[in-house]
């Protein structure tokens, strides 16, 4: 079971990887696949820390907007 587990989560690291060198080479969609697949664990995360929902879409906002910088650059 823990080897099925450990396969799930590399494949979900290389998919990252892909899809981080895919934005790099130009590819929008890559980072909306990206923004969907943690858009949600990060609000809830960011939520539960600064207990503002408006705020928390404005840091989640952020945060995302700098990682999409930073894997351009």
């Amino acid at each position: 079971m823990q080897e099925e587990v450990d396969a799930a989560v590399a494949t979900v690291v290389s998919s990252d990887d892909a899809l981080a060198a895919q934005l790099a080479a130009g590819d929008a969609a890559a980072f909306a696949t990206l923004y969907q697949r943690y858009f949600q664990a990060v609000y809830d995360f960011v939520q539960r820390t600064v207990r503002d929902p408006v705020l928390a879409e404005d840091v989640v906002q952020t945060s995302f907007l700098k990682a999409h910088q930073a894997l351009l650059a």
